[in-house]
């Protein structure tokens, strides 16, 4: 599904929708879906993320999206009762 979503989106078939997101908003919201998988796996996840809200021009559904299919695949391939970390900084004007 999300490599149809690619193909949509370069093909004009999906419209992006930016606007202002907090992508820290975003990986909490990723993190709670994620989690039944995680504890499922008995994984442990280190999250690591910038304080304060992180600032972007994005489409905040194909933001968390992403960061969603990260988190699943974090859990799926990472052994059993494995660590995770996620990291999320700022670096000058960018994430």
């Amino acid at each position: 599904d999300d490599l149809l979503d690619i193909s949509r989106v370069t093909q004009g078939k999906i419209e992006i929708r930016k606007k202002t997101v907090d992508l820290v908003t975003l990986v909490d919201e990723a993190l709670q879906a994620v989690q039944p998988l995680l504890d499922a796996r008995g994984h442990t996840l280190t999250r690591d993320v910038e304080t304060g809200p992180l600032w972007v021009d994005g489409d905040a559904a194909r933001l968390q999206q992403i960061q969603q299919n990260l988190l699943t695949n974090a859990a799926k391939y990472t052994s059993p009762g494995g660590q995770i970390t996620l990291t999320l900084r700022r670096d000058q004007n960018m994430a």
